[in-house]
């Protein structure tokens, strides 16, 4: 799926490849949220990697993802876990989680502010990035996931 770039900010692509990056990111979104949720124990304990990856992939495999979107998704999950150890992260903010609860968003508004940018980490077997790749004139940036073709 190509991504062509206006400016170095901005990117455009089909109506349908506008669909599946948004279905992308809705997953992507949930596996970081179920991984930050398990990254920790009541002990206080941080949960392995491996463990955690594996819940993550039990959980969200055989869809539109990849096995290297949800590893990425386990990663970051654990990275903002670090961050707000005691597990209390409002993914879409706070301000909007007591917006929504006021009534003052539809839930369609809520679910939108919880998405997540999409990322795949770089791979050193992959020279670089598994899923993006830019054209040297920097102008395009092509997205391909493994499950997708």
């Amino acid at each position: 799926m190509p991504l062509l770039a206006d400016h170095f900010h901005s990117y455009r692509c089909s109506s349908e490849d506008r669909l599946y990056l948004r279905e992308l990111r809705r997953i992507y979104s949930a596996a970081v949220r179920t991984a930050y949720a398990n990254a920790g124990a009541v002990d206080g304990s941080r949960s392995k990697q491996k463990d955690l990856r594996d819940l993550v992939k039990s959980r969200f495999a055989g869809g539109i993802v990849d096995a290297w979107l949800l590893h990425c998704a386990t990663l970051e999950g654990m990275d903002q876990r670090k961050l707000r150890s005691d597990g209390k992260m409002v993914f879409g903010s706070r301000a909007g989680l007591e917006r929504r609860r006021k009534g003052l968003i539809t839930n369609a508004e809520w679910r939108e502010m919880r998405l997540r940018p999409l990322c795949s980490r770089g791979d050193s077997t992959q020279f670089g990035n598994r899923h993006f790749r830019l054209t040297p004139d920097a102008r395009t940036c092509v997205l391909r996931i493994y499950s997708r073709g």
